[in-house]
């Protein structure tokens, strides 16, 4: 049998169960399937899959107070109950979806992400929403899903010329850009003190989402970057992991990279996953 994608699967059940419009309702979807969800005091697992005979119970934790978030354990669960080549196991999943993860693990994120936000239906909304963290909450808020899944699913889907980051510790340990974005993110680099995101990791202050306009060269170097050249910079922790999320956008592109060529490679961004790096690492 050949292995097909994680999103394949997800969108494969949206289309056999007709869905149409947002939002994604995992619990009834999960009716649908006959799978028994449980709510369930836990300190230890967010979500909890377990086969026992021929039936599958899903245990998710009850203290989960944010809905986006506990729509986005079941859709995990729902996966590795979907993706074939998780049959036959139990899975219990850890409630910081920042932490590493293995690959099947990774794989129930995937599908996760496309369940509850397929790309049919989350790409034409976009237009309408700014690559801010206020706008983007009110997105996630009219999906039912969490911040984190929608700003990434956000940022790599917009036709806005932005980028996604996750810093820990101050320092960048993951992103995800949109496909207009032009500049190398540099895993492991040190925030810059001039910046909002800085300020949130250094401070460890509990805030709001908050923005700014800040010099580019804050952040970046390279072609059409000088000394006048600004960007918008958004900003949320997360507090419970340790971690803040950035968005950078420019309102229009620094430069015209339709002519881009191999000269250029040293300011482009190489393609790499949003893949959490632990901060230890």
């Amino acid at each position: 049998m050949i292995a097909l994608n994680p999103e394949y699967y997800a969108s494969t059940l949206l289309n056999d169960l007709n869905v149409i419009s947002l939002p994604v309702n995992p619990f009834t979807i999960a009716c649908s399937l006959k799978l028994n969800v449980v709510e369930v005091d836990a300190d230890s697992f967010d979500g909890l899959y377990l086969r026992v005979g021929d039936k599958v119970v899903i245990n998710i934790n009850k203290n989960i107070t944010n809905i986006g978030r506990k729509h986005f354990t079941l859709a995990h669960e729902i996966a590795h109950h979907c993706i074939p080549s998780h049959d036959q196991n139990n899975y219990q999943c850890i409630p910081n979806p920042f932490k590493n993860k293995d690959i099947k693990e990774v794989e129930a994120d995937q599908f996760a992400s496309e369940f509850l936000l397929p790309e049919r239906l989350f790409k034409p909304l976009l237009y309408q929403y700014k690559p801010d963290f206020e706008s983007i909450q009110e997105l996630a808020d009219d999906c039912g899903t969490s911040l984190t899944a929608t700003a990434i699913k956000f940022a790599k889907h917009t036709e806005d010329c932005c980028v996604l980051i996750a810093t820990s510790e101050n320092k960048i340990k993951w992103f995800q850009k949109s496909s207009s974005f032009p500049y190398w993110i540099e895993h492991g680099k040190q925030v810059s003190p001039g910046t909002l995101t800085a300020s949130y990791s250094l401070k460890g202050v509990v805030q709001e989402a908050e923005s700014q306009e800040v010099h580019a060269t804050f952040w970046f170097n390279g072609k059409g970057i000088d000394n006048a050249t600004t960007l918008f910079e958004s900003c949320v922790p997360m507090i419970d992991y340790g971690v803040v999320l950035t968005m950078l956008w420019f309102p229009e592109p620094p430069y015209d990279n339709s002519g881009y060529c191999d000269e250029d490679k040293e300011h482009r961004y190489e393609e790499s996953s949003w893949k959490w790096q632990d901060p230890k690492e």
